[in-house]
């Protein structure tokens, strides 16, 4: 969710939005998890690999980090945490929505199953915001292997070929349910 800042400004970038993680990460789960534990970690999985892929981000104005190395991430708080948290907020349901509502006749009897994958799916996101606030250690080491998985290029410049892949990358997520 917040990343180091990109090389053009000191904003904090959302990876790859929430609705993709937690489509993918349900869908995953769904294929291959039979325990919740599994269906988190296979969750958790689907976020690293997806960041991987070129993609884009939207932009956290109440956030900004320091460029230079993902261990030195800081959070700080303005008046733009309403918007950014309605963002945020409006993201996380459109991939609640579309997991649960879109293919409910499967949910019902997978509930615990794909919400414990979506929760693992959006984590390092949370991760990497707790850690830019209170720079625990081993919530470090998380934000530096998060980082690392990044693709190095992003699709932020390119918005309609960047949300489109999303919306590509959901309707194929989602065609596995």
């Amino acid at each position: 969710m917040w990343n180091c800042a990109d090389n053009k400004s000191d904003k904090i970038i959302i990876s790859m939005t929430l609705a993709t993680h937690i489509v993918t990460g349900a869908a995953a789960a769904r294929i291959f998890a039979t325990h919740p534990a599994e269906a988190f970690v296979i969750g958790l999985a689907s976020h690293y690999i997806l960041d991987s892929i070129v993609h884009w981000d939207y932009p956290i104005k109440a956030y900004f980090s320091h460029k230079d190395s993902p261990a030195e991430t800081k959070v700080h708080l303005n008046k733009d945490i309403f918007i950014d948290v309605g963002k945020v907020l409006f993201d996380v349901s459109i991939g609640f929505v579309i997991v649960f509502f879109a293919h409910r006749e499967i949910v019902n009897g997978n509930l615990l199953l794909l919400t414990v994958a979506a929760l693992g799916a959006v984590l390092p996101d949370f991760i990497q915001f707790v850690y830019g606030i209170y720079k625990i250690p081993l919530l470090g080491f998380m934000q530096r292997f998060h980082h690392f998985m990044h693709a190095a290029r992003t699709l932020n410049d390119r918005p309609i070929i960047g949300v489109g892949s999303q919306i590509c990358l959901i309707i194929v997520a989602s065609m596995f349910f």
